[in-house]
């Protein structure tokens, strides 16, 4: 399990890149963006001098918890984007931030990191924050860049910066009860939207569980199979005929992690061999035993 610091820089920073698609995804999603890419910068120490006027202000700060220490990113109110709700929001906008959190948990640290808690929440002073969670030598920042409009005249970019370790996590939002925010000129979105999706699917998704879609598993076709005692299996060799129960009219199994879930039929794909599915298998369904005492 990976503390947050310094000597995991490289791994942190590698993450980030590789979850940045992502990140851009779960926060399109919690404030209610159509359009919003992220480019990571290099890691630098942190120094109050050197970022104080960058953590000036009110902002939104998302805080990740691993064994004790903390990592805060920072979403600075100038950021033209940024919702006027998260100073105050409702029970749909505080679901929004709190999945933002879990979601960016999952997708900015290395998976050897585990994610003891997570919370997202508007403060008056960005760097009054980060000081009350007592920064020290060990603490570094990634720079990160949100651009908004694509590659046109109309792209908007702001700036956030992701802050770790911090070792003070009990008084980081002391002192922050946070007023609502003024109305950024151009922005009407002042409430989270429900957005109602006529079909489910892939993209729905939260972030946290896309991840779980980049695992691989074997995809394995059967042609038939049998059991053979050990000792038939011994004189198999090179001109040895099995013969199965199968007939060659029969489908094929198609089975995932051990797991049949379809059935199909050979074909040639090229001179490939392929599989075309022609109907699906549902899992087995299980039930248990209710015993009264």
């Amino acid at each position: 399990m990976a503390e947050l610091t310094q000597t995991i820089d490289q791994q942190v920073w590698e993450s980030c890149k590789a979850g940045a698609e992502e990140a851009a995804a779960a926060l399109r999603g919690a404030l209610d963006l159509d359009q919003l890419d992220l480019e990571i910068g290099d890691p630098v120490a942190y120094t109050n001098e050197a970022f104080s006027g960058a953590f000036s202000g009110p902002g939104l700060v998302v805080m990740l918890v691993v064994e004790g220490r903390a990592a805060l990113m920072l979403l600075p109110e100038s950021i033209p984007w940024l919702p006027t709700w998260c100073a105050q929001p409702d029970a749909t906008g505080q679901s929004k931030l709190d999945t933002l959190a879990q979601e960016l948990a999952f997708t900015l640290f290395p998976e050897n990191a585990s994610i003891d808690q997570n919370q997202a929440k508007m403060v008056n002073d960005l760097a009054g924050t980060v000081d009350r969670g007592k920064p020290d030598e060990e603490t570094s920042v990634i720079p990160i860049v949100l651009k908004t409009g694509g590659q046109t005249s109309d792209e908007i970019t702001s700036k956030a910066y992701l802050v770790w370790p911090i070792n003070e996590l009990k008084s980081i939002f002391e002192a922050n009860q946070s007023t609502p925010s003024r109305p950024k000129s151009g922005s009407s979105k002042n409430a989270p939207a429900n957005r109602v999706k006529p079909k489910a699917s892939v993209d729905d998704l939260p972030v946290y569980a896309k991840s779980l879609l980049r695992v691989k598993v074997p995809v394995v076709v059967i042609l038939a199979q049998k059991r053979q005692k050990i000792g038939k299996v011994l004189q198999l060799g090179p001109g040895s005929i099995l013969q199965f129960d199968k007939s060659c009219e029969e489908t094929l199994d198609l089975n995932v992690g051990n797991q049949e879930v379809a059935k199909g039929e050979a074909v040639k794909v090229g001179d490939k061999f392929g599989l075309r599915v022609t109907s699906m298998v549902m899992p087995d369904e299980r039930f248990c035993t209710i015993r009264l005492r």
